[in-house]
């Protein structure tokens, strides 16, 4: 008999009805009942031992199968979380590596970076501090354009030397002393190269810019221009203004155009202003289309 609980229940109903009979049974009902229904009950009752017997051994054997289930359901449990962990620990190392890997390359990046700043940033600063001292350097240059050289004067009067020139403008200009001064640049045929002229302070080549105008009220330093001492990077801006300028006043030449701050502005032309134009030529003959180098400037 194989154990489940209606079987359990029907061996329990028979061995209870058995029971039942026989505790009804007195001394003077068994004297009166005859040898066949006391067989009878004393079989039924072994019956219900027998059966109550097989089912308990069913239910044993239930148990261990259930045992036997429950240690294989362990083993299996076991065996997963041990693949798991394996599995965890094979992701670790496998991250693990990877940081480490991305972390060297980090580092080489970095330490590439580094060693690159290292050599380019000395580099820069030795620049720009060149470039500091070389503006603080042209800071004290005036530049004269238009001055005639000695030898291009004519020899019938007395030659004025470049030392009178600059002492005779500066002196127009307000000013009354300098340091040195030389011409810019190789000497070419019929072109008077620029004089640079060496001033004590920087603001005393802002004045002599401030005062320029007044050269234009001279009769001999009318065709003269002052102007900064300009670096090739300023030069080639200031270029592109002149032919800016060039370019305005050819489509309108009713206007006077002239360059201030860095940007090409213009007035309404007067009759003094066009008196100067003709007798002068344009601005740019005399400031931006020399293309002398000047390297040379510095004293």
């Amino acid at each position: 008999m194989e154990f489940s609980l209606v079987a359990l229940h029907r061996m329990d109903a028979d061995l209870a009805a058995v029971l039942k009979t026989i505790g009804n049974l007195d001394q003077t009902a068994l004297k009166g009942k005859n040898k066949d229904i006391l067989i009878g009950f004393v079989q039924n009752l072994a019956g219900a031992v027998n059966k109550s017997q097989l089912l308990l051994k069913s239910a044993a054997a239930k148990v261990d199968d259930m045992k036997s289930d429950a240690l294989n359901n362990q083993k299996t449990l076991i065996g997963l979380q041990t693949e798991v962990i394996q599995k965890k620990s094979e992701q670790l190392k496998s991250v693990e590596t990877t940081v480490k890997e991305e972390i060297k390359t980090w580092a080489g990046v970095v330490t590439k970076s580094c060693s690159n700043m290292s050599t380019a940033i000395p580099k820069k600063l030795k620049e720009l501090v060149s470039a500091a001292e070389t503006a603080e350097d042209r800071s004290h240059n005036l530049v004269i354009f238009g001055a005639t050289e000695e030898e291009d004067q004519d020899k019938e009067h007395t030659p004025v030397t470049d030392d009178m020139c600059v002492s005779k403008i500066l002196d127009i200009v307000g000013l009354r002393c300098f340091v040195k001064h030389h011409r810019a640049g190789p000497k070419k045929a019929g072109q008077s190269r620029p004089l640079i002229v060496r001033m004590q302070e920087p603001y005393m080549v802002m004045r002599a810019l401030a005062n320029s105008k007044l050269l234009k009220e001279t009769l001999c330093y009318r065709t003269c221009y002052l102007a900064p001492d300009r670096s090739p990077e300023q030069r080639a801006a200031h270029r592109q203004l002149i032919t800016e300028m060039k370019k305005r006043r050819e489509e309108q030449p009713e206007m006077y155009f002239f360059i201030k701050g860095g940007d090409v502005c213009c007035v309404e032309r007067t009759v003094k202003q066009a008196t100067d134009v003709a007798l002068l030529g344009t601005v740019d003959d005399c400031f931006g289309e020399s293309d002398i180098s000047y390297n040379s400037m510095h004293v």
